[in-house]
């Protein structure tokens, strides 16, 4: 007998392996800000990404992967994708990396506000109301202090805004053009856009360094690819609580190097997550296939 793993299925799991992922690379990045400009963040990690993602495009057929069908869109997803960068290691340069997370994590709900009007994806009261619970639990977890509202928590905002627009784009063009083609377009803008910040600042890295920008690169690479291909199989509206699952992540790395324990705050927050994920993919079943 043959087991089939439903299209939905396939997208919440590439979803939570991509935020395992993003959280990895996040950490490391925000420990290299400390040292290196945010262009030049970019740029090295764009050129080592893009390297890995020629590798993967001469593996799945050469040149043809990189087709284009909608070239705007594409534009458009490319500079999300530039903005959302540059947003995010900004932030996490200025802020913890708690609070720089929790904020961005309003993406998920300004993705489900968005869906109806972009993608006409249907969106219950009940779907609603399990992200609504999973933002909760993200606050619940990291209780940001919000009593002095500073410009820089903007940073964060705004790279969850832009990252909604994002994943509407990539939920269109999932469907049209090849996963990597996609990635490799928003690569080379985020590279080239860093290598216009050169003049303005750079700091050669030691031996050590270039070890942990090849492995963001890496990183990087293989998280927006999942992403990509869990838009294929699933609509935002139900990839978007998964989402959160990456503060789990966050928790299991922060035990793992710094041998942080979570607290009753993080343990309750946690469960809300993971409950409004749960609940979700129970409301998924028997429906068909994005």
């Amino acid at each position: 007998m043959r087991f089939s793993i439903p299209d939905q299925y396939r997208g919440i799991a590439c979803t939570l392996l991509a935020g395992f992922l993003f959280v990895a690379q996040d950490a490391v990045i925000k420990w290299m800000t400390g040292a290196y400009p945010t262009g030049e963040i970019m740029t090295i990690r764009g050129i080592i990404a893009l390297l890995f993602t020629g590798v993967l495009i001469w593996r799945q057929g050469g040149i043809g992967v990189l087709r284009v069908t909608n070239g705007r869109l594409q534009l458009l997803r490319a500079l999300t994708v530039v903005c959302t960068t540059v947003a995010f290691i900004s932030a996490l340069k200025y802020l913890p990396l708690a609070t720089a997370m929790s904020v961005s994590f309003a993406g998920p709900l300004i993705v489900t506000a968005m869906a109806p009007r972009f993608l006409g994806e249907h969106v219950g009261w009940r779907r609603w109301s399990a992200v609504t619970v999973g933002f909760i639990g993200v606050i619940v977890i990291f209780r940001p202090g919000f009593g002095a509202m500073q410009w820089v928590l903007l940073l964060p905002l705004g790279s969850a805004l832009l990252s909604a627009v994002r994943d509407i784009t990539t939920r269109t063009l999932a469907g049209q053009d090849h996963p990597t083609g996609i990635l490799f377009y928003a690569l080379v803008a985020v590279t080239i856009s860093g290598t216009a910040t050169i003049p303005f600042g750079w700091v050669m890295p030691d031996l050590g360094d270039w070890y942990l920008f090849a492995i963001t690169g890496v990183m990087v690479s293989l998280a927006q690819l999942f992403t990509i291909i869990a838009y294929r199989h699933a609509q935002v509206t139900t990839l978007a609580p998964f989402k959160y699952f990456s503060l789990i992540w966050g928790i299991g790395i922060g035990f793992a190097v710094w041998g942080d324990i979570p607290d009753s705050w993080t343990l309750a927050g946690s469960s809300l997550i993971i409950g409004s994920g749960l609940y979700i993919l129970h409301r998924e079943r028997g429906r068909p296939s994005a």
